[in-house]
């Protein structure tokens, strides 16, 4: 809105609307800089202009709307019609190196209860690739040992899955049920029968 209030006469009705307008909405996103306008900027540490994904999701929102007025008839003509969004960004996720876990994993004491539920917590996230929210909500009942397996119930979209137990994940896991043999909730707070969050 601060976009079209800038550059449209205000009163100026939508069948008035510049056929270029979408196109220009497009290039001043791709030229806008990172939390332009936010009163804390200035002490924030951003450089540059805001990702392609950004630039797409907003425009798609216009788009769909001068698409209504278009097939609604506030409009003549398609405003969007040949007007292409930037390639969204591919941000490639670089996993550790092994070395880089073998210095992680140096950092836990395995003989202390804390470091040992800290670093089943860590290595479900890394090997299983699960989500904190995952952790925080499995049970004993979801590791099952003889399949090396871990069940993951009602997650993300309220979907289920079965992924794989690693074998040093899963050595790490006997241990730490045997240390702790928990109920409920997995993995507890030492100091109070409480989860964590």
């Amino acid at each position: 809105m601060q976009y079209y209030s800038t550059r449209c006469t205000p009163g100026l009705p939508v069948c008035d609307l510049s056929e270029t307008i979408y196109a220009e909405y497009v290039i001043y996103l791709r030229a806008k800089e990172k939390y332009s306008g936010h009163p804390l900027r200035s002490s924030m540490n951003v450089n540059g202009c805001i990702k392609s994904n950004t630039v797409c999701t907003y425009s798609r929102a216009v788009r769909t709307f001068l698409n209504w007025l278009y097939k609604s008839g506030y409009v003549a003509k398609r405003l969007t019609e040949d007007v292409k969004l930037p390639h969204k960004d591919d941000d490639m996720i670089v996993p550790l190196l092994a070395k880089e876990v073998s210095a992680i994993d140096a950092k836990f004491d395995r003989t202390t209860n804390n470091d040992l539920r800290n670093l089943c917590i860590l290595h479900l996230m890394l090997d299983a690739g699960l989500r904190c929210c995952e952790v925080i909500a499995l049970t004993p009942g979801d590791l099952i040992f003889n399949s090396q397996a871990i069940t993951i119930n009602r997650s993300k979209y309220d979907k289920s899955r079965v992924v794989p137990m690693a074998p040093p994940l899963l050595y790490m896991l006997q241990d730490y049920v045997k240390a702790f043999k928990p109920s409920g909730i997995l993995f507890r707070k030492t100091t109070e029968n409480k989860g964590i969050t």
